[in-house]
Parts: C-alpha cells; structure tokens; sequence
C-alpha cells in the first residue's frame, strides 16, 4: 500500500484516532464503495465509532464485520500499532517485545494480539472466504 507508514512517529500521526483506523479500514474493505450485505444498495449512514446503517433496509453493519478484528474488544489503534511492529521485525518477536511496544497491557492480552494471526497489508485486513 503507497500511504504505509514506514515510521512510529508515520504511523502514530496517521492513525491517531479510531475513527482515523475505522477510514483507513473502511477504503480496504469498501474500496469501490460501501455495499449493504442485507440489500446491495450503496447509501448509508455512518453512525457511532464503526457502524454503518444503510439508507435503503436500515441494516447495521460494522466496518469490523467479516475482517479478523470482528469478534475483538482491542480498538483498531491497537492492532494497527502492533501489527505495524510485527511486520517490521525480521526475526520473529515475542509476547514481551510487543507488551513494550503497546504499553502496559498484560502479557496474555499480548499473546492473544500476536496468536491472532493478523496482517496489516490490504489484501489480508478482509477474511477470505
């Protein structure tokens, strides 16, 4: 992706809100457009942090629906960030490497970041199916 932050401070600047991650996420997963899942129309609505309705049927979906962040309590900011740092090592990284990176969160809750096998490049953000 050309806009990939090669930098902390890159990548702190570009994604220093959630609602930055939820575009950035949303132009992957709906890169021509949003597209109801319920009836195909394309208006919507967006709502609050990443839900959007559709103009048409008022479905509700979630730019995290159908991606590996779906079922996660963990704001995008924080799995941007470590995914970012994943990549960006050469030898593989451990729990504790990433709990530095990401501040003050538990080891465990390290450990489920980096078990979840998630990507921070555009083909892999969507689940494949």
């Amino acid at each position: 992706m050309e806009n990939y932050p090669k930098t902390i401070l890159e990548l702190e600047k570009k994604f220093s809100t959630e609602s930055a991650c939820v575009q950035y996420l949303s132009a992957i997963k709906w890169a021509e457009g949003f597209k109801c899942p319920k009836c195909g129309k394309n208006k919507y609505w967006q709502m609050v942090n990443d839900l959007f309705m559709c103009a048409s049927c008022h479905h509700q979906t979630s730019v995290k629906a159908g991606t590996i962040y779906q079922d996660s309590k963990i704001e995008l900011q924080i799995w941007f960030r470590a995914a970012w740092w994943l990549i960006g090592q050469k030898n593989g990284c451990s729990a504790k490497g990433l709990q530095r990176v990401l501040g003050t969160y538990s080891v465990k809750y390290v450990a489920s970041l980096k078990s979840a096998g998630f990507f921070f490049v555009e083909t892999a953000a969507v689940k494949k199916t």
